[in-house]
């Protein structure tokens, strides 16, 4: 027993190692979940701003997610608006990163 406890904490320290080093992983956390959530928008906020999943959305490319992350984006069709992360929050190379992250929960 006392070695299944061991083996089953070592699986679970090395698959939170590298969910962790994820590239934009930490700064979607930090900063969307709150509305986004896992991607999935299931969230209050996500519910309360009728923001969409990200699952399945083949218009979502890097320079939209980019541009979204820098400027913003408007409320439209009854949806929140989104608030634009200025370079103190995200630099280009974390915004970069969470581009990634984010088109990699689009599949």
């Amino acid at each position: 027993m006392k070695r299944l406890i061991i083996a089953l904490s070592v699986t679970f320290a090395t698959s939170s190692i590298a969910l962790a080093d994820t590239p934009g992983m930490a700064d979607f956390q930090r900063l969307c979940k709150t509305c986004h959530g896992d991607g999935s928008a299931d969230t209050v906020m996500g519910k309360k701003l009728k923001i969409r999943p990200y699952k399945g959305r083949a218009e979502l490319d890097k320079a939209r997610i980019l541009k979204a992350l820098t400027n913003g984006v408007a409320p439209a069709d009854g949806r929140g608006e989104m608030k634009k992360l200025d370079e103190k929050k995200l630099d280009a190379s974390q915004r970069d990163a969470v581009a990634d992250y984010v088109l990699s929960l689009t599949k």
